[in-house]
């Protein structure tokens, strides 16, 4: 849903699926603000794994807010639990458990949020 020209919001099921319709509505943002190939990429890889995290972890519906601002992208996944998200360090044979260390080399940061009914994970990302 455009919610404004520098907004896009949209609620996503607690299923494989929604990492389908968060890119879908990343790469919306990305046309529709003019970012470049690199910053959409990395866009799409981020709110993938944030997406990702709320549907493995969290096992609930989330929401997913693209907000554009001067100088960054900010993304915010709002999810139903109030669990912490972990960074992880797996062995290099691992193909799993990189997610938030792929969101820290990515973003100029992120962090998480709490309220009474769950939690919002957000990463920036340099425009």
């Amino acid at each position: 849903m455009d919610t404004g020209p520098g907004r896009l919001e949209l609620a996503l099921p607690a299923d494989i699926g929604a990492s389908r319709l968060a890119r879908d509505l990343t790469a919306q943002a990305a046309a529709q603000w003019s970012l470049s190939e690199e910053l959409s990429g990395d866009l799409a890889l981020v709110v993938s794994e944030l997406v990702n995290n709320a549907v493995e972890h969290a096992r609930s519906a989330s929401t997913l807010v693209l907000t554009r601002f001067d100088d960054h992208v900010l993304i915010e996944v709002t999810d139903n639990d109030g669990g912490d998200p972990i960074t992880r360090h797996p062995a290099p044979a691992n193909e799993r458990g990189r997610g938030l260390l792929i969101v820290g080399k990515l973003s100029t940061g992120w962090g998480c949020d709490r309220s009474v009914n769950g939690k919002t994970v957000w990463a920036r990302l340099a425009r």
